[in-house]
């Protein structure tokens, strides 16, 4: 009965999961809100990252970076900072995650995987850029 309700609530979370709900991985656009605040700013570049999240899922991060044309002040985007490390993949709460399956649980590397698989590796496509 129990093995009957697990099966059933994977695949609940499984219908659910972002990788599901949309067809291709979705871009979300990150900019600092700060360097409209401050008058004369122009775009110095845009970046393109995959990010993976246990909450979100997987989807792509377009973040533009902005210049002060006064002071050469540089403005990047706080939020996306906040859920993942620059030039990593992974958000800080699989990192947060992995850690205390690894070293708190005494997990090994392949029961963390087995754990992390349904909840993170569904989610994920391969980026194609």
């Amino acid at each position: 009965m129990i093995r009957c309700l697990k099966d059933h609530i994977e695949k609940v979370v499984e219908g659910v999961c972002a990788g599901n709900l949309f067809f291709e991985m979705p871009t979300v656009h990150f900019f600092s809100e700060e360097a409209f605040c401050f008058g004369n700013n122009k775009v110095l570049k845009t970046r393109e990252k995959k990010v993976v999240t246990l909450d979100i899922g997987a989807f792509r991060a377009k973040e533009t970076i902005m210049q002060s044309e006064d002071d050469g002040k540089v403005y990047t985007c706080r939020e996306l900072k906040s859920l993942a490390p620059h030039r990593c993949t992974f958000g800080y709460d699989v990192i947060v995650y992995v850690g205390y399956a690894l070293f708190v649980h005494c997990r090994s590397e392949t029961s963390t995987l087995i754990l992390t698989e349904p909840a993170l590796l569904m989610k994920t496509e391969p980026l194609g850029l």
